[in-house]
């Protein structure tokens, strides 16, 4: 993947329920091989707008918003989920 901070500058933001605009929490992480990847935690306060594991919010069922998955699919990308606590960014 090229350019992680833009790719993250563009990522799809969402409005709480008090009308504020919230970014999805991400960070850089790398493989076994040092290859370096965008990751999104589901963990943190705000997480269930962008990414839920144990469907607690979402019908019992793994959930990745729908705006983030067409914005990777749009790049080429796709989103897997690396531990219930993270998804990982992946090329095609």
């Amino acid at each position: 993947m090229k350019n992680l901070d833009k790719l993250i500058k563009s990522m799809p933001k969402e409005n709480d329920i008090y009308g504020n605009v919230i970014a999805p929490t991400v960070f850089i992480g790398e493989n076994d091989h040092g290859k370096k990847r965008i990751m999104l935690s589901a963990e943190e306060a705000d997480s269930y707008y962008f990414a839920d594991y144990y469907g607690e919010f979402r019908g019992g069922y793994p959930w990745v918003n729908p705006a983030l998955e067409q914005w990777a699919k749009d790049r080429g990308l796709y989103w897997e989920w690396q531990n219930p606590a993270v998804l990982g960014l992946f090329e095609i």
